[in-house]
């Protein structure tokens, strides 16, 4: 996969792949020219897409030929654009084809890069697919009803009931494997191990996490700090970033226990830890004024999904927000003392289980 967001691809990331002969790999495959109307040049093309779907994802570039001999056989060799059909014929063509040839359907993303050719003409589609949340993907095109999966030497079908049972479980569990996260996470923090003293009292616990990069268990490279400083929006009042063990964290300004902090992991996944949305009337009633705090969490959101757009972070992600020793607590729209007085709180508890035992 070329490691940039699809709409930052250009003519120079293309002609790169050929000038430095870059290989396809488990998640990169060349075409010289785009599938033909034939039953089996769709089903190769639907193999393809099935393929990197129900592995881990990939890019599928038509418009490069690569060499077919030798031990440099599979590298990119040169530029072959795509002449006779426009762009955006070829895209509904594709689309078309993965929509009536795949089980369960799936979304790609496609961009056209263009003028290869002089003139204006020509151009080279790169389709990426995701890493896909509903594998396996069968070909269902004609009389094929087959599942394929990749590795590092290509496309493979897969041949008996073990492997097919087998990607279905591996789809079964990575819903499991957020979950555990998330309660992990918030079992510490419950328990008091955030990497920053936070002070007493209910909070929130926002987790956005890019499936793709957590589930292969991916990293980015966080040291060029200018793509990481959006996550300085995440923490009130925070201190410019530091590095830690599991990638940046910034939070807010409190010498003894803070009230907020936000940590970017190395593999994309954002954790915020906020008490400063409570706060408590003279009638000792723990408050959240609820339209503020809605308005704040999706701004909250939507600039981390900005952020992931800097660190070429594919969708799609995770959000899953908590609230942590929040019992008795009320979200108020109308926050007059009259009617918070009438007002009835959070009425239970989260158990979270951390080093085998269970805390509320």
């Amino acid at each position: 996969m070329i490691p940039k967001r699809l709409e930052d691809i250009s003519k120079e990331d293309i002609e790169y792949l050929v000038t430095e002969r870059i290989g396809e790999s488990k998640a990169l495959e060349y075409k010289s020219e785009l599938p033909k109307n034939g039953d089996a040049d769709k089903k190769e093309a639907l193999r393809d897409i099935a393929s990197f779907a129900n592995a881990s994802g990939g890019d599928l570039i038509y418009g490069i030929r690569e060499t077919a001999k030798g031990d440099d056989k599979g590298r990119a060799e040169a530029v072959v654009p795509i002449l006779g059909t426009s762009a955006d014929d070829a895209m509904l063509r594709l689309e078309h084809m993965i929509q009536n040839g795949l089980a369960p359907t799936l979304r790609v993303q496609m961009k056209e890069i263009e003028d290869f050719n002089g003139a204006g003409t020509g151009f080279v589609l790169v389709v990426r697919i995701p890493q896909s949340l509903s594998a396996p993907h069968m070909v269902t095109l004609g009389d094929s009803y087959r599942f394929y999966s990749r590795t590092s030497s290509g496309k493979f079908p897969m041949k008996d009931v073990g492997e097919i049972r087998s990607a279905f479980l591996a789809t079964e569990s990575q819903g499991e494997r957020v979950r555990n996260f998330i309660r992990e996470r918030l079992g510490r923090i419950v328990a008091g191990e955030t990497p920053v003293p936070m002070e007493d009292g209910p909070r929130v616990v926002l987790h956005v996490i890019p499936l793709t990069e957590f589930l292969n268990a991916r990293r980015f490279d966080l040291t060029d700090s200018a793509k990481c400083n959006w996550i300085h929006s995440a923490a009130r009042g925070s201190y410019s970033p530091r590095y830690n063990l599991e990638g940046i964290l910034r939070h807010s300004w409190e010498q003894q226990a803070r009230t907020s902090y936000a940590q970017l992991y190395f593999d994309g996944c954002v954790e915020v830890v906020d008490s400063f949305a409570f706060f408590r009337d003279s009638n000792s009633i723990m408050s959240i004024p609820s339209l503020d705090f809605e308005h704040e969490m999706i701004q909250n959101v939507k600039g981390i999904f900005e952020g992931y757009k800097e660190i070429s972070a594919a969708p799609p992600a995770v959000v899953a927000m908590s609230f942590v020793g929040c019992r008795k607590t009320a979200l108020h729209v109308n926050i007059q003392p009259g009617l918070r007085s009438r007002t009835h709180g959070m009425d239970r508890y989260v158990r979270c289980k951390l080093d085998g035992e269970w805390r509320q």
